[in-house]
Formats: C-alpha cells, sequence, structure tokens
C-alpha cells in the first residue's frame, strides 16, 4: 500500500490494525467520537457498559479502555476491564468518574477476526 510516497505492507494494515473501537457516555449512548465494527452500546448496570460487535472475534480480543478526555482534576476518568463478561463478539468495560459514579470513555480491540 503507498500514497505515493511511502509504502507500507499488507501484513502491517491486516495484522497491525485496530479491528474494533467505540466511545460511550454514563448512560451508555454512543460518543460523538466515531466508531469501528460496533453494532451497539449497552448499559450494563453499576459502571458497565458492553460493546456489541458487528464481526466477531476468534477468541476474546485484546482490548484497551481508557476516558474519552481530560478537561480537569474532578473529571478524571478511570475504568477498568470486566474480563468475566466479555466474549469474542461483547466487550465490557466499566467506567469512572472522580466520584465513582457511570463516566464516559473508550475502548480500542485488537484481534483476529472470526
Amino acid at each position: 500500500i503507498t500514497d505515493g510516497t511511502t509504502t507500507v505492507g499488507t501484513s502491517y494494515v491486516v495484522n497491525g490494525s485496530a479491528k474494533a473501537w467505540g466511545a460511550c457516555n454514563s448512560a451508555g449512548a454512543d460518543r460523538d467520537m466515531g466508531k469501528f465494527n460496533v453494532s451497539s452500546v449497552t448499559d450494563a448496570g453499576t459502571n458497565g457498559k458492553e460493546f456489541n460487535l458487528t464481526n466477531a472475534f476468534t477468541s476474546v480480543p485484546i482490548y484497551g479502555i481508557g476516558p474519552d478526555g481530560i478537561s480537569n482534576e474532578t473529571n478524571v476518568n478511570s475504568f477498568t476491564d470486566d474480563a468475566t463478561g466479555c466474549t469474542s463478539s461483547v466487550i465490557k468495560v466499566r467506567f469512572y468518574n472522580a466520584s465513582y459514579t457511570d463516566g464516559n470513555g473508550t475502548f480500542i480491540a485488537f484481534g483476529d477476526l472470526a
């Protein structure tokens, strides 16, 4: 693959690219940050959010989660995964804000698609 000046092997694109990402607010609604390979977001109760994938992975993917932005000390989001709730087609995460209530958050996943 080339842009006319730089060439990148297709294996980097196929093997090294994120296969899913998304973001949601504290109520579990999609955020206006774009998403990829996410069909919907479900509010799974106490700080839990489930990102339902459009195309499943071959197994539970490697993923990272984080805050959707930090504007000041009181809005710092912390986060944790909930690996027991994850499957090849659902990424379950928990987002907390500084008050330990539902917060906004993002995730990105890597792995092999089924």
